[in-house]
C-alpha cells in the first residue's frame, strides 16, 4: 500500500496546520494537554513522524497549546525530503527500500538535509522519487523546455550540498514502509 492509498488517521491539530496539504512533524504531548477532554484524539500519532493533512473536518476545539482553536483533520504519513547516498546507477533505486542510518556524525551547516526531521534511525523507508536536475529547474520557476544547459551552473550552486566527508548526496522523497511490512531491523555489528 503506497502513501497515495494509505488509510488516514483522525487527529486534532492547531488551525494553522488545518488545511489540505499542510505537513507537520508530531512532537508529542504537552503537560497542559492531560486534562483536555479530546487529549486522546490529539495525541494518537507517533512522535517524531512527519504527517500530511488530507482533509479537514468539523468540529473546532478550544486549545491552550495552539493559542486558540484546533481542528479535526485526517492525516497520512508524509513523504520525507532527504539527501542520501545512492548507488552509481541512481535511477534503479526508485521504489526500493532501505534502512535509514544517519550518514555521519559530522556537524555542518547542511546537517538537517542529510539528517532530515521525521527520519528515524533503524527504520525502513521506500525511495519514492529521486530529484533530477530537470525537476529542480521546473520547481524553481524556470521554463522547462528540455534545454537545461543555461541554468546548470546556477542550479548547481543552489541545490548541491558540500559534504565534509566528501560523499555526494542526492535529494529524494522517502515514504515510511507500510504498516503490514516490518519497519525496524537490528543493525549487525
Amino acid at each position: 500500500m503506497s502513501l497515495q492509498h494509505a488509510k488516514g488517521k483522525i487527529t486534532i491539530v492547531g488551525e494553522v496546520y488545518a488545511h489540505e496539504g499542510s505537513e507537520f512533524i508530531y512532537i508529542g504531548m504537552s503537560e497542559v494537554c492531560t486534562p483536555c477532554p479530546v487529549c486522546k484524539v490529539c495525541h494518537n500519532l507517533v512522535s517524531g513522524r512527519r504527517y500530511k493533512v488530507i482533509s479537514v473536518r468539523d468540529p473546532v476545539h478550544e486549545c491552550s497549546v495552539h493559542e486558540g482553536k484546533a481542528r479535526t483533520v485526517e492525516v497520512v504519513p508524509a513523504l520525507i525530503p532527504a539527501r542520501i547516498l545512492l548507488p552509481s546507477n541512481a535511477s534503479s533505486a526508485r521504489n526500493t527500500s532501505f534502512v535509514y542510518y544517519p550518514p555521519c556524525n559530522e556537524r555542518c551547516e547542511y546537517v538537517f538535509q542529510c539528517h532530515a526531521p521525521g527520519l528515524v534511525k533503524g527504520q525502513r523507508y521506500i525511495i519514492r522519487e529521486i530529484e533530477t536536475e530537470e525537476m529542480q529547474l521546473c520547481q524553481s520557476g524556470d521554463v522547462c523546455d528540455g534545454d537545461t544547459s543555461a541554468n546548470t551552473q546556477r542550479l548547481s550552486s543552489l541545490h548541491t550540498v558540500p559534504c565534509p566527508v566528501g560523499e555526494s548526496r542526492t535529494l529524494v522523497l522517502l515514504e515510511l514502509l507500510p504498516d503490514e511490512l516490518p519497519r525496524f531491523v537490528s543493525k549487525q555489528e
